[in-house]
């Protein structure tokens, strides 16, 4: 499915994993899947419950996982993709706290747009 597609619930029947959030193979699927199951399970005694809660949950967060991963995939199928790739694992000095999670925002660009020097943390 397209990044930023919603449905509309209904009772006992959802979508997980790749049905839910389709997104280019960078490290990311496998993970959200097995995320996704966790949380159904969280409440096995109202199962259209958690899966209300689910839905809410992961129509909010993965967006922008999924640019994340479009954005990694656009790095590594470009034509400077071995540069972009080097300075993307090129470590860099320890930053104050609180940046760390603007730095992973930012990890992967597009294209020809300038990588900053060092390391940059992907969750996956």
């Amino acid at each position: 499915m397209p990044t930023g597609t919603r449905w509309t619930h209904q009772p006992g029947i959802t979508l997980i994993g790749d049905a839910a959030h389709l997104m280019p193979p960078v490290g990311e699927c496998a993970n959200q899947a097995m995320l996704d199951a966790a949380e159904l399970a969280t409440n096995p005694a109202d199962p259209d419950s958690a899966i209300r809660t689910y839905e809410e949950a992961m129509f909010t967060k993965i967006h922008p996982i999924a640019e994340m991963s479009a954005r990694v995939q656009a790095m590594m199928l470009s034509s400077t993709a071995a540069d972009d790739i080097v300075r993307f694992f090129t470590p860099r000095p320890a930053e104050p706290s609180g940046r760390a999670d603007e730095q992973a925002r930012r990890s992967a660009r597009p294209p020809g747009k300038p990588i900053a020097r060092g390391r940059h943390r992907m969750s996956g």
